[in-house]
């Protein structure tokens, strides 16, 4: 019989190499665990191939400190890797989208506001034109975002 932890562990594991497939990592276990330890060390993580591999079989999970850069990688978020619930693996054209908006002046997103909203119009007649505020200004802290 499996303790609760057990379970915790094992259901950590299933939706990390969920995550992991749809993310385009290896599938072979040896393949899998070399490079999401190369991935975690290029991050700054002092993280074993050993390590990784009781994080992908359920014998261990990985400390809370490597979980936000784990699931960059993985392309999913920290919330369902830890609990299941949310969203299961991000959209990276998305992502790309937001990243390169953290990228432009204030004036540039502005414009692309305008021409989002334009586009909007003639796609949907339901949709209604909104005005670009200052709650409404992406943020401009220049890091990429995962």
């Amino acid at each position: 019989m499996t303790t609760k932890l057990e379970n915790v562990r094992l259901e950590f594991a299933a939706r990390l190499n969920a995550a992991l497939d749809l993310a385009g990592f290896p599938s072979g276990e040896n393949g899998r665990q070399t490079a999401l330890a190369k991935a975690m060390t290029a991050l700054g993580h002092k993280v074993s191939q050993n390590g990784v591999r009781k994080w992908l079989i359920g014998e261990s999970t990985p400390s809370i400190e490597k979980l936000p850069d784990l699931a960059c990688i993985a392309q999913t978020t920290i919330d369902w890797l830890v609990t299941g619930v949310g969203i299961s693996h991000k959209d990276n054209q998305l992502t790309n989208i937001v990243t390169m908006l953290q990228n432009l002046s204030v004036e540039q997103r502005k414009v692309i506001f305008e021409v989002g909203n334009a586009f909007a119009l003639s796609t949907s007649p339901t949709t209604e034109k909104r005005e670009m505020g200052e709650g409404q200004q992406v943020a401009t802290s220049g890091k990429q975002i995962c």
